[in-house]
């Protein structure tokens, strides 16, 4: 499980600096490219992300943790969730 939080602190809803940024870098992906792969973040922790905006259409994020994650206008178009 991607883990973007020191493994003693399970109460700190933040991630690092350097998940976040990759996290940014995903969700920003250009519209209108066609990508041989989808984007998988199954089963990753990604409490307290700021996703707002993403372009997460398609996008496995199966039995991902999101709780407080931040999605407002994101793009979850065919992404799986459960």
């Amino acid at each position: 499980m991607l883990r973007g939080r020191a493994a003693e602190d399970n109460t700190d809803p933040r991630l690092s600096e350097p998940v976040q940024a990759a996290l940014t870098v995903l969700a920003r992906r250009p519209p209108g490219r066609d990508e041989p792969f989808r984007l998988n973040l199954a089963r990753t922790d990604l409490r307290g992300a700021r996703l707002n905006g993403a372009r997460l259409e398609g996008a496995d994020l199966a039995s991902a943790n999101l709780e407080g994650a931040i999605l407002a206008d994101a793009n979850l178009k065919s992404a799986a969730l459960v």
